[in-house]
């Protein structure tokens, strides 16, 4: 399944082709590696690589895949250019083409909050048949606290769009989680073992606030 518009708009263009990891990836990458037996993750929403990238150089078995023809072909390069081992796919996420219990690990690093909340659960469901038993996958998704949301108009599957303000200005279809929906959305099949909201506040910017959650959850 190809992602238009991240595809038209952002990969196609050489845009948002992000080089290093986001700091919450490399914090859950090393609270749950063991060098002995190199585990196996899934970057859902891999884009340009920069998470599968560091995780490849720590050591794990990388599987990447997202809906973004030019993004794959980015993060295939890369890894290629640095003689780094990675399997990377361009796919649906509500079918994800692995096995049962394949995974060790899994993260998405703000992929699943481009989706509506009745994708998202489909989504997760596929995550926990991809994961083993006791496998952790880490959630990171933006919240309704985020002034963003606020600067923009809801469209009818729940997503926003034409948000004017705000930390992710100018991007579309954004699904913004409040706390039950998180507990719901991992209510079958879950363990939740960190639940965090975390709030950044622009003093500079009429006080926008940059708000998202982190969640680490454990298949049952």
């Amino acid at each position: 399944m190809k992602d238009f518009y991240w595809e038209n708009n952002i990969y196609n263009k050489g845009l948002n082709l992000n080089k290093y990891p986001f700091d919450n990836v490399v914090s859950f990458a090393f609270r749950n590696r063991n060098s002995i037996n190199p585990k196996t993750v899934l970057d859902i929403g891999c884009g340009a690589g920069n998470n599968a990238w560091f995780l490849a150089k720590e050591g794990f078995n990388v599987f990447g895949i997202d809906g973004s023809v030019s993004a794959i072909n980015y993060c295939r390069n890369r890894f290629v250019s640095e003689n780094l081992k990675g399997n990377f796919i361009v796919g649906n996420f509500k079918h994800l083409p692995f096995k049962d219990g394949f995974f060790d690990l899994a993260i998405d690093r703000a992929s699943l909050t481009c989706c509506n909340l009745q994708d998202c659960q489909i989504i997760v469901n596929e995550i926990n048949r991809t994961l083993k038993t006791k496998g952790k996958f880490f959630f990171n998704c933006y919240s309704a606290d985020h002034s963003s949301m606020l600067s923009g108009k809801q469209n009818q599957d729940g997503t926003w769009s034409s948000m004017k303000k705000g930390s992710i200005a100018g991007v579309e279809n954004i699904y913004f989680f409040k706390k039950e929906e998180i507990s719901d959305l991992f209510k079958a099949g879950w363990n939740i073992l960190s639940l965090v909201h975390k709030n950044h506040t622009n003093l500079l910017e009429d006080d926008s606030k940059h708000s998202e959650w982190e969640v680490i959850v454990e298949k049952l």
